[in-house]
């Protein structure tokens, strides 16, 4: 009978490992961010962290389940934490709005956002 391979336990707390885990690893393999039922009615949502990475998975129907990136477009501020129900995503700072579907659809002070008043930084 042949002996089982163990993984090394330095695996669990090498700062190198790690570091190419976080670089080669995670950012290429699916990630189970919830279950199904965690999220039964429309507007459910629940908060999934991978690295340095905030994911908000939310479901948009009955057949439909959709992930976003939680922040937000002008600021990158996170929109949700934890999880829970909402019918529409809204920025703390500045309020911006986001439909269920991932579609902008508020943003007060519109005009200011309009791409003549936009500069590059340089």
């Amino acid at each position: 009978m042949q002996t089982p391979d163990r993984i090394p336990k330095q695996r669990y707390y090498d700062p190198e490992f790690y570091a190419l885990e976080t670089e080669l690893l995670w950012p290429r393999v699916w990630q189970m961010a919830c279950r199904l039922e965690e999220i039964p009615k429309p507007g459910d949502f629940v908060e999934y962290e991978i690295l340095d990475e905030s994911i908000s998975v939310v479901r948009l129907d009955s057949q439909t389940v959709r992930a976003y990136h939680n922040a937000c477009r002008h600021r990158g501020v996170k929109i949700v934490e934890g999880n829970g129900s909402r019918r529409s995503f809204v920025c703390p700072f500045h309020g911006w709005c986001w439909g269920l579907n991932g579609d902008n659809t508020f943003v007060p002070r519109a005009e200011v956002f309009a791409e003549h008043n936009l500069r590059p930084r340089i």
